[in-house]
């Protein structure tokens, strides 16, 4: 925990420096940019947040993979005071084997949880489902954006696999999917420029609607079961 009654600290991965801005009662916020990878002295980390708009922030978040505090994603871009939270964020180079997919959506959801994945690879899709089914967990499939929204929207899921290239835009559907009230989990498999896809999923979303504010999004994420402060010697994995 935190020495001598201090705040714990919220890592906040994004090129933005204004999030050193923030101020929430319950935790301090420390900014870290993804280009500069160098150790941070040892702190008292309480949870990260990922920006998956900025450069570099979803090989941060694969980077964190087994990280022992919880780690979140957001969307926004520089100079903006709003935010989109999201919750878990895992990411994964595939959707095969779908065993590593698999083993991604074990460690975070139990029997019963609802699920989507979304991808072009049906084959790997339908490999997952039936794994997912022998775990107990029953899991919707969608092949283009447009139906995995529509997938979500039925199933009001736990956890979403979705795979960033599908048709119709994969970006835009995690945009939206962060401003439910109870986002589901996120494993996601990249393409190509996602940091650019994600900043056009947030300008259309801030078009489309009120997003919170920053800090605002922070405490939605807060809002959530948060594992005591652990010690950790890089903020990067």
């Amino acid at each position: 925990m935190a020495a001598n009654g201090a705040l714990p600290i919220l890592v906040v991965v994004d090129t933005d420096p204004g999030w050193d801005r923030v101020v929430l009662t319950s935790h301090r916020v420390l900014h870290v940019d993804p280009a500069h990878p160098e150790p941070l002295e040892p702190v008292d980390v309480a949870a990260a947040v990922v920006n998956l708009a900025a450069p570099g922030g979803l090989d941060v978040l694969h980077g964190l993979a087994r990280a022992p505090i919880p780690v979140w994603g957001c969307l926004t871009v520089a100079g903006a005071e709003q935010a989109i939270p999201l919750r878990r964020v895992a990411i994964t180079t595939s959707l095969r084997p779908a065993e590593r997919v698999r083993s991604l959506v074990r460690r975070r959801q139990r029997q019963r949880a609802r699920i989507v994945a979304g991808g072009r690879d049906a084959p790997a899709l339908l490999a997952l489902r039936r794994l997912l089914a022998a775990d107990g967990l029953g899991a919707s499939l969608a092949w283009d954006a447009a139906q995995a929204w529509d997938l979500c929207e039925l199933v009001r899921p736990h956890l979403v696999v979705l795979d960033l290239g599908l048709p119709r835009t994969g970006h835009d559907v995690v945009a939206r999917l962060g401003l439910r009230p109870f986002p589901p989990d996120l494993v996601l498999v990249p393409h190509g420029d996602d940091a650019r896809a994600f900043e056009t999923a947030f300008a259309r979303a801030r078009r489309r609607e009120r997003l919170p504010r920053r800090h605002e999004a922070l405490a939605a994420m807060l809002g959530q079961a948060i594992a005591p402060a652990l010690r950790l010697g890089r903020a990067h994995g």
